[in-house]
């Protein structure tokens, strides 16, 4: 498949069907225009449907409530890394387009912090490799989140451990 099947993307996208970036602020605004493109496109290729990872701020964690996290990501890096996830799937010949995107800065409960799509021939395709993709965006890139709770703060690890953060 011809990565330039993929023309006219959102503003944030470049015309590309494999790719992922970090966003400053990602909001839903970005995750529908990205899945509405995606779609629209990959459709005419022959995909049969996109599936989708959408992580989003908890409200509560270990009974304590959730005022924000704090996202840092050591760019270009990070963006490079989110990057070459996505296109690590374009030989495969099922999977016909994956977008990445991960969220930077302050993120408050509800809103979004990483959106995942893949657009493949079947829907079995798709979901293998959307778990793939989830568990490597934990682990790969160089992105770090602080959640700031009533109860303190925590270091959030790549396998979900949270560690508090010292003061000084």
């Amino acid at each position: 498949m011809s990565i330039k099947a993929c023309s006219d993307p959102p503003p944030f996208l470049r015309d590309e069907c494999f790719q992922g970036k970090v966003i400053e602020g990602l909001s839903y605004t970005h995750v529908f225009a990205a899945l509405e493109w995606l779609s629209s496109k990959t459709s005419l290729i022959g995909s049969g449907g996109v599936s989708v990872f959408l992580g989003f701020v908890k409200g509560v964690v270990d009974n304590a409530r959730v005022i924000k996290l704090k996202y840092t990501s050591y760019e270009p890096y990070a963006s490079k890394t989110l990057d070459n996830i996505a296109k690590s799937y374009s030989n495969n010949p099922n999977i016909y387009g994956i977008i990445i995107l991960h969220t930077s800065g302050d993120v408050r409960p509800g809103s979004p912090t990483l959106f995942v799509a893949i657009s493949g021939k079947t829907r079995k395709d798709s979901l293998e490799v959307t778990r793939e993709v989830v568990e490597r965006v934990k682990k790969e890139p160089p992105i770090f989140k602080l959640e700031v709770r009533e109860d303190g703060e925590y270091w959030i690890l790549g396998d979900g451990r949270r560690v508090k953060r010292l003061t000084g």
